[in-house]
């Protein structure tokens, strides 16, 4: 479906309700929604108008203490660690090596589910690994 723009005088006072303009005033909502080439958009530009570690913001962060942390809890940037995701092995031996920035301000809500396990390998190797998720700054 296609938008079409409507001119002045097919909304304009004393135009006549036509069967065409009733027909585009049905099917150009429809095309606004489906986001329809030529329609408006209706959502914002969200990468345009947010920075990094503003309000709205998105970070993949672990928490600087111990403690699960579970869809919707929230948590101060101040216990929060920008990281990244790796994975690899060396010998054959797990490597859970995260690197992390400085810590966070404001408040920020878990966007998923991270969890610290303890005795990975059973008493060999690694015996502690703390989760990383994505979190949404709020305030």
């Amino acid at each position: 479906m296609a938008y079409t723009t409507l001119s002045a005088g097919q909304i304009g006072h004393k135009a006549p309700v036509t069967v065409d303009l009733m027909q585009l005033l049905y099917d150009n909502p429809i095309a606004i929604a489906n986001g329809d080439a030529g329609a408006p958009s209706v959502l914002p530009n969200i990468a345009a108008n947010v920075t990094a570690g503003a309000v709205g913001s998105y970070v993949f962060a672990r928490k600087s203490s111990a403690g699960n942390a579970s869809f919707g809890d929230t948590s101060s940037g101040s216990n929060l660690n920008p990281t990244s995701a790796v994975w690899g092995a060396d010998g054959g031996v797990l490597d859970l090596n995260f690197s992390i920035g400085s810590a966070l301000s404001g408040t920020w809500t878990c966007m998923g589910r991270a969890i610290d396990e303890e005795d990975l390998e059973g008493g060999g190797g690694i015996t502690f690994a703390r989760g990383a998720t994505l979190w949404v700054r709020t305030i």
